[in-house]
C-alpha cells in the first residue's frame, strides 16, 4: 500500500511539472522525461497511464495544443511500449476523459492495427 500512495505522489508531481513546462512552452523537466522513460523500460504501465490521466484531468480542456502535445509525447509512448494495454484501457475510460480521447485522435500508431483501433475509439467516444 505504502508503494501505492508514493506512486501516485510521485505521479502526482509528475503531471504538475509535465504541465507547468508545457504552459511555458518549454519541455519538461529531465526527471520527468527519466521518470516516463523508466516507465516504459521496466514495464511499468499502470504508472504511465496514471500520468497521462492525471495529465488529461488537469489540462484545460480549451488548451488544445497542449492537449495534442500529450497524444504526441505520452500517449503515444505508451502506444508504442503497450499497445494492446493502451487500447483495452482507453476502451474502458473513453466516454469519462474528453481531453484524453481528444489527445488520442493526435496519436499516429506506428501498426496499423493498433491504429485501427484507435481510430474506432476515437470515433466511438470522440
Amino acid at each position: 500500500m505504502g508503494d501505492k500512495a508514493a506512486d501516485t505522489d510521485l505521479v502526482e508531481r509528475a503531471a504538475y511539472s509535465w504541465l507547468s513546462a508545457r504552459l511555458s512552452d518549454k519541455a519538461p523537466s529531465e526527471w520527468v522525461h527519466d521518470l516516463q522513460t523508466e516507465w516504459m523500460t521496466t514495464g511499468q504501465f499502470e504508472c504511465l497511464w496514471m500520468f497521462i490521466l492525471r495529465l488529461c484531468e488537469i489540462v484545460d480542456p480549451k488548451n488544445k495544443s497542449v492537449i495534442a502535445l500529450i497524444g504526441t509525447d505520452p500517449l503515444f509512448e505508451l502506444f508504442l511500449e503497450f499497445p494492446d494495454q493502451a487500447i483495452e484501457a482507453m476502451e474502458s475510460m473513453g466516454d469519462q476523459q474528453p481531453a484524453l480521447i481528444e489527445a488520442l485522435s493526435i496519436v499516429d500508431a506506428e501498426a496499423d492495427e493498433t491504429q485501427s483501433r484507435i481510430n474506432a475509439i476515437v470515433a466511438r467516444y470522440g
